[in-house]
């Protein structure tokens, strides 16, 4: 396909928003009924972009509801505590982004290696690693745990908090700095 070819279909912009889409969780036929095109079409733009895709369904059985039930499992503690400071849930996807890909592939393989990892560069600040993916049934899971869309100032955790979960959170939002460069005293945060 010729560079003319290309820019007459979508623009770059174009291109990066539907990238955006397809890694927030929605399908090919959402993302063409969106632009009033065809699958075709958005599956070339993801293609062109490093982006293999795959169909809903399959999207949906690379991850069973069920994957984050055991607590007494401590990998799955210390990834809901990540989950419930850095993650989110939009439009029925659970999203985890981070700067550090390696963390990123640990989290992506620990829940499954064949889920997409993708980059995303906001306009301002570094590129950042995503591992998103929808599974029908696990937002009421999540929710068994307090982890609701738009869970940033309504959070109410239900289980037992472990030092494994501690560790997710303070992961996924905790620092440590220095509050008194005389002394070297230092303050955790979450």
């Amino acid at each position: 396909m010729t560079e003319e070819r290309r820019s007459s279909q979508f623009s770059k912009e174009k291109d990066a928003q539907i990238v955006e889409m397809y890694n927030s969780g929605l399908d090919q036929a959402q993302i063409a009924n969106h632009f009033g095109t065809y699958n075709t079409s958005i599956r070339r733009v993801l293609l062109r972009n490093g982006i293999v895709p795959i169909s809903c369904s399959e999207r949906t059985r690379l991850v069973e509801p069920t994957f984050f039930n055991d607590w007494e499992n401590s990998g799955i503690q210390y990834w809901l505590g990540v989950i419930a400071t850095d993650g989110c849930i939009t439009k029925g996807s659970l999203v985890v982004e981070t700067i550090d890909e390696n963390w990123m592939k640990s989290f992506r393989d620990f829940v499954n290696p064949k889920i997409n990892m993708n980059q995303y560069q906001p306009k301002k600040g570094k590129l950042l690693h995503r591992v998103s993916f929808r599974c029908k049934g696990m937002e009421k899971e999540l929710e068994k745990y307090g982890i609701v869309e738009k869970k940033s100032l309504i959070l109410d955790w239900k289980y037992p908090i472990t030092r494994d979960f501690l560790r997710g959170v303070f992961d996924g939002d905790g620092c440590v700095s220095i509050t008194n460069r005389c002394r070297n005293e230092l303050a955790v945060s979450i």
